[in-house]
């Protein structure tokens, strides 16, 4: 839990970055958000606060596994994610590799940090 309340400001200002690229005409607009399973908690948290302030933004979801989200988007879904947030960067690197990426537009959220009195995994 710890982790996810130190991601959830980078992971906020992230979603809000990309989610003001789509503009902000009154229309009801969904953005399809393909997610790690391991984010579903803090972006069900984020899409809360968030349409507080946007009401005509939503975020629809389809949380799974990095790799099963990737091959949707290669095989099941093209041009059905508006946003990928992988768990790991193979996964991205992958997409990217067969230009299944929209140029410029790859962000790395996290990065993970070690210390001296850090646990290691």
């Amino acid at each position: 839990m710890r982790k996810l309340i130190k991601w959830m400001p980078a992971l906020l200002a992230a979603i809000f970055l990309l989610v003001s690229t789509v503009g902000c005409n009154a229309k009801e607009i969904t953005l399809k958000v393909f997610a790690a399973q391991s984010l579903q908690k803090a972006l069900t948290e984020i899409n809360d606060l968030y349409i507080q302030q946007n009401s005509n933004i939503k975020i629809g979801p389809n949380f799974d596994g990095s790799g099963t989200l990737q091959w949707k988007i290669e095989n099941a879904a093209p041009g059905q994610a508006d946003i990928f947030i992988s768990a790991a960067a193979a996964q991205m690197d992958n997409l990217q590799n067969k230009n299944l990426l929209l140029g410029g537009s790859r962000k790395n959220l996290l990065e993970q940090q070690y210390c001296a009195h850090c646990p290691q995994r």
